[in-house]
């Protein structure tokens, strides 16, 4: 495997070595957590009592308020021995304790390995870089020369109180943005950090229109990207994959619901009307939904374009709205009909 520092930046911030364990604490925590994650699900909804998804709360809450007073990695296990204490351990089924156990094991081979291996808990995250940059080319089909075009290093900043947005980047940049902070979302996100970077790749860097409204990138594209995830509904009883995904899509959801929450925000009613439409189109017409989404994230750069792409997908969304799905396709191929635009043209419906 690759060194961990190849494909990631540091702020200067990072420097200081309490920062830097207290980075690694959390990732340390995140791949520990990760891998045992479903089966704790799995554990805590034969079982009863306690949900799975309470218990990580509980954990990310209590990282939140210790994280930033440690000066040393070796410290994780006060943080565990604190969670295990609140968890109230006795109250639990044979099966979840012995998951949690396997968790606290690995968290000490983790601890143990960054003792010769400083940069070891840094592989977390050039992995999930990786994953995710792996994830949408096989997603897309992208080929090897357009995924080494998008391929983005992370740069990694420290954002204690959690001022800035978690992740960010953007087409002309050199580096994914990803800030590590001391807040209650914190360990959600790492759980989910290579989801997080997928929506970064695909929504914006992938697009070539640098002007892409923002309810365009996280309302339509986003959905479509989180549909892909999801795959067809199938009938009949849910699949092992299927109840997979959807654990990790509620820990995405829940990541971003404590974001928001955290930064006092609500979704607007446009982005929302986007995400219906997207998700509308792609169980009536995947085949169309995937080409528009292809159409949309080449159409050439401009604020012109841009605007064009707003107003008809604001168009279309109207009708979807109302549940008449087929009068959006009807709609689509009139307007390509009349429309001289590169993005209606390549349509082709």
């Amino acid at each position: 495997m690759a060194r961990a520092t190849e494909n990631i930046k540091f702020a200067k911030e990072l420097s200081a070595p309490a920062v830097r364990a207290q980075l690694d604490v959390l990732l340390l925590f995140a791949r520990s957590l990760g891998g045992q994650v479903i089966a704790l699900a799995e554990a805590t909804e034969a079982e009863g009592g306690l949900t799975w998804s309470e218990g990580v709360d509980i954990l990310a809450e209590r990282i939140a308020q210790q994280i930033g007073k440690l000066s040393r990695a070796d410290q994780a296990r006060l943080i565990w021995q604190q969670f295990m204490n609140d968890l109230s351990v006795d109250s639990l089924g044979p099966r979840a304790k012995d998951t949690l156990e396997r968790v606290e094991g690995q968290l000490e081979e983790s601890l143990e390995l960054l003792q010769g291996a400083p940069t070891y808990a840094l592989n977390y995250l050039m992995l999930g870089n990786i994953l995710a940059l792996d994830s949408v080319a096989r997603m897309w089909n992208i080929g090897d020369s357009l995924r080494e075009t998008i391929g983005r290093p992370l740069l990694v900043r420290f954002d204690p109180k959690g001022e800035d947005q978690h992740a960010a980047a953007w087409r002309d940049a050199e580096h994914i943005v990803w800030s590590f902070q001391l807040r209650k979302h914190a360990l959600w996100g790492a759980l989910v950090l290579n989801r997080i970077l997928e929506h970064e790749y695909f929504c914006h860097v992938m697009p070539v229109n640098r002007s892409l409204s923002t309810d365009v990138r996280e309302g339509f594209l986003d959905r479509v990207l989180q549909l892909e995830h999801a795959g067809m509904p199938q009938a009949g009883a849910p699949t092992s994959a299927s109840i997979e995904e959807g654990r990790w899509s509620f820990m995405l959801q829940k990541f971003r619901g404590e974001l928001m929450r955290h930064f006092a925000e609500q979704e607007g009613e446009r982005r929302w009307r986007l995400r219906n439409l997207a998700e509308g189109m792609w169980l009536k017409r995947r085949d169309f939904c995937r080409v528009l989404t292809f159409e949309i994230l080449r159409i050439e750069d401009g604020n012109q374009t841009a605007k064009f792409v707003d107003l008809v997908l604001n168009d279309l969304s109207l009708y979807a709205e109302q549940n008449r799905l087929e009068e959006v396709f009807a709609r689509w191929k009139e307007l390509s009909i009349r429309s001289g635009d590169k993005l209606l043209n390549n349509i082709g419906i």
